[in-house]
């Protein structure tokens, strides 16, 4: 026995709901036809998948995918895709972290080449020029990030059976350069002397909290009162505000939480730092303290090689952080050739015990 649930004709699109018993066992089997001969198993799905088709042949007109343009497409998917990420409870609702920040903008250089084009049109050749192009007028880690935004957009467009096949492509990481800039002992000194000059006084406790605690720049652009505890020398950094989407919890050391402490005897409004016309005093303490090729991200790296020099447990580390991986983690361990030195120092040592005389007696014997 057979009957039909409901039918939505545009370019050959329909679908169809079978009962069918046997055995006594009633059993479902909905099939939707497409040009993709998609196959949906139960009603629920078929009904919503239907449902999807009306409302885009209402807004468009036509219910022919081919058609699509990546201008178009990447409209559809701004209301829960592409946009910023909704956090609720601590998790993501839908979006992406840190869209408004960086995502619009590797949007739009995307946008400058596809827009027009149609999503299936898109080929592998296309893309390969593309980045031939980008790599000429940035670096390749901006070239990489636009390049894995078009992939998750494609992925998504095979999904929803707007393309038959995902153009392959390669986003070389091996390419990107890592980070290993820290600062010397004589740098840190230095840095810390100029620090102490009037002129730096308000982004002083800003420079100490990265050194010493390993929080991203925009995590303390974004660090309210509310997030710090005095007593307990703690700063609890909320999901909404870490690159994670997850919640953090960061030990204050003695001098943040005597920078801290003095902020708050002159508290003003929700936040805890102010970082106004911050670049232009950051970039004149660098130049005063003869600190050479480093940016305000590789105070991170500082403090998590500081981390690991002061045998701080790797797994607790790692939580301060909000490293998800050991293998990212380590790329911000930056140790030095002197931090090599020092722990082979242990292999020694292992040799000048068994070497100890009472050892030595009893091997002869």
């Amino acid at each position: 026995m057979s009957r039909k649930l409901r039918k939505y004709k545009e370019k050959g699109i329909r679908a169809e709901f079978s009962e069918v018993n046997k055995l006594g066992v009633r059993e479902y089997e909905t099939k939707i036809f497409n040009e993709h001969n998609t196959l949906k198993r139960n009603e629920r799905s078929a009904n919503d998948w239907l449902n999807k088709q009306a409302k885009i042949f209402a807004a468009k007109g036509t219910l022919d995918k081919e058609q699509m343009t990546f201008s178009a497409y990447a409209a559809e998917l701004a209301e829960n895709y592409l946009c910023e990420a909704e956090i609720k409870d601590g998790e993501k609702i839908c979006g992406l972290k840190g869209w408004n920040k960086v995502g619009k903008y590797h949007l739009q250089m995307l946008m400058n080449t596809f827009a027009k084009a149609r999503v299936q049109d898109i080929t592998e050749k296309e893309i390969t020029n593309y980045r031939i192009k980008r790599r000429r007028q940035v670096g390749v880690v901006a070239v990489n990030r636009e390049l894995a935004l078009l992939r998750k957009i494609l992925h998504l467009a095979y999904s929803e059976l707007i393309i038959s096949r995902i153009p392959i492509f390669n986003i070389s990481l091996a390419d990107e350069k890592e980070r290993d800039r820290i600062l010397t002992p004589v740098e840190e000194i230095r840095l810390m002397q100029i620090l102490e000059k009037e002129k730096f006084k308000r982004i002083k406790p800003i420079i100490i909290s990265a050194l010493e605690t390993a929080i991203r720049k925009s995590e303390l652009e974004k660090l309210k009162w509310s997030e710090i505890d005095l007593d307990s020398g703690i700063i609890r950094l909320l999901a909404t505000n870490t690159k994670t989407a997850t919640e953090r919890i960061i030990p204050m050391s003695l001098s943040v939480k005597e920078e801290l402490e003095k902020l708050a005897d002159e508290k003003i409004g929700g936040l805890v730092f102010d970082f106004t016309n911050f670049r232009g005093l950051f970039k004149e303490l660098l130049k005063l303290s003869e600190i050479e090729s480093f940016r305000f991200h590789d105070f991170r790296h500082h403090a998590t090689t500081n981390f690991v020099r002061s045998k701080v447990e790797k797994l607790h580390a790692m939580k301060i952080t909000g490293h998800t991986t050991e293998k990212t983690f380590r790329r911000y361990a930056n140790l030095q050739a002197e931090d090599l030195k020092n722990e082979f120092q242990k292999f020694d040592d292992y040799k000048i015990a068994r070497e100890m005389p009472e050892l030595v007696s009893e091997a002869a014997n």
